[in-house]
């Protein structure tokens, strides 16, 4: 399965694939594409990983994406069958409070989300900040 490590991996991928297509998207578009502020929707699909995937990965999933997310914008996260605790449900609350635009499936069964990971989602989901 995927190891936390191998987020980081996953993250300079995607950095790659968005600036391609941000850039194709901007040819496309010209200089009007820049004003409209071209964003590159993608489905981030890190499941049924043996449980690999631990709040360490998930801080680093969620720290790439904010970083990207002026071109870059998660649409669907599946992150379930994995090791996520509390503390990585706190960091994709901070995600889902940050993003641009509101993510529209967020797959979390089968982890090790408590009371405490639940609120932090449940807190955000329910007061978004979204700016697109």
């Amino acid at each position: 399965g995927l190891a936390d490590a191998d987020v980081r991996d996953v993250l300079l991928e995607l950095r790659r694939v968005s600036a391609a297509l941000y850039a194709a998207a901007v040819r496309a578009r010209g200089a009007a594409g820049l004003k409209a502020g071209v964003r590159v929707s993608v489905d981030v699909c890190l499941e049924d990983n043996f449980g690999s995937l631990t709040d360490e990965g998930v801080r680093t999933l969620v720290a790439g994406l904010l970083a990207m997310r002026d071109v870059l914008q998660p649409r669907i996260l599946r992150l379930h069958a994995n090791r996520i605790g509390d503390d990585g449900a706190e960091s994709l609350a901070r995600l889902l409070r940050a993003s641009c635009w509101p993510i529209e499936e967020l797959h979390l069964s089968h982890n090790r989300i408590g009371e405490r990971g639940f609120r932090a989602l449940l807190d955000a989901a329910l007061a978004p900040t979204h700016t697109g």
